[in-house]
């Protein structure tokens, strides 16, 4: 395994990669990419911080002009 793999795998993040042509899924993590190139100097290149407005604050098109957050703790009632 990679660096990077043993990395992930010791803070229970599980690394998914893109299936080969496939535009729809290569574009989304594209563009957070872009998002996190634009914003992160914003936040002095602290990553927790752009994290933080990213996943609690910052409205999203693509969820319906709401946050991660509030998608996964909609969802997180349902059970």
């Amino acid at each position: 395994h990679s660096k990077f793999d043993r990395w992930c795998k010791k803070r229970y993040i599980k690394h998914i990669r893109t299936a080969i042509h496939s535009p729809t899924t290569t574009g989304k993590i594209e563009r957070f990419f872009g998002t996190l190139a634009n914003e992160l100097p914003f936040f002095k290149n602290k990553p927790e911080l752009f994290r933080m407005r990213y996943n609690h604050f910052r409205k999203h098109t693509s969820l319906e002009k709401r946050t991660p957050s509030e998608i996964y703790h909609a969802f997180y009632k349902l059970f």
